[in-house]
C-alpha cells in the first residue's frame, strides 16, 4: 500500500454507534483530518511516527511540541474527511491495527505519546 487513503480503506473500524464521542471534542458536521507525522527526538537513536486525528493539523503539530526542546515534528501525510467523526473512526481503527508497534518509552511530545509508533508503519515516509 502506498497511500494513507489505501491504508484507511483496508482498516475495518467499528461502527459509529459502537464508539463513544465527547460532543465538545468531535464535531459531527465539520471536516476532520487523519495525519501521519514523523517525530525525531535528540535523545532517541530512532525515528518515531504518530497517527492522529485533528480538526486543524498545523495547530495540533504546534501544540504537540510547544515549549519542548530537542524534538522535531514533520507532516508525512494527511487525509481530509468531510465529517470529523469519520476521521476519528478511521484513526482509531489504525491504532487498533498497529497496536503491536506502539512506542513505549519516555514522553516525547506534550500529548499523544500513546499514539507514537516505532518505524514507518505505513511506509509513507520517503526519507
Amino acid at each position: 500500500m502506498n497511500s494513507l487513503r489505501e491504508h484507511l480503506k483496508a482498516v475495518n473500524p467499528v461502527s459509529v454507534k459502537e464508539m463513544y464521542y465527547k460532543p465538545q471534542r468531535i464535531h459531527y458536521t465539520r471536516a476532520g483530518f487523519v495525519y501521519y507525522l514523523r517525530v525525531e527526538h535528540e535523545a532517541l537513536p530512532f525515528v518515531l511516527y504518530k497517527i492522529g486525528f485533528s480538526l486543524d493539523v498545523y495547530k495540533r503539530m504546534y501544540t504537540l511540541t510547544e515549549g519542548k526542546t530537542g524534538v522535531k515534528v514533520s507532516l508525512v501525510a494527511c487525509v481530509r474527511f468531510k465529517k470529523a467523526v469519520e476521521a476519528n473512526k478511521y484513526e482509531q481503527g489504525l491504532h487498533r491495527k498497529f497496536s503491536n508497534s506502539r512506542y513505549r518509552g519516555m514522553n516525547v511530545l506534550n500529548s499523544g505519546n500513546s499514539e507514537l509508533y516505532v518505524g514507518d508503519i505505513l511506509g509513507l515516509d520517503g526519507t
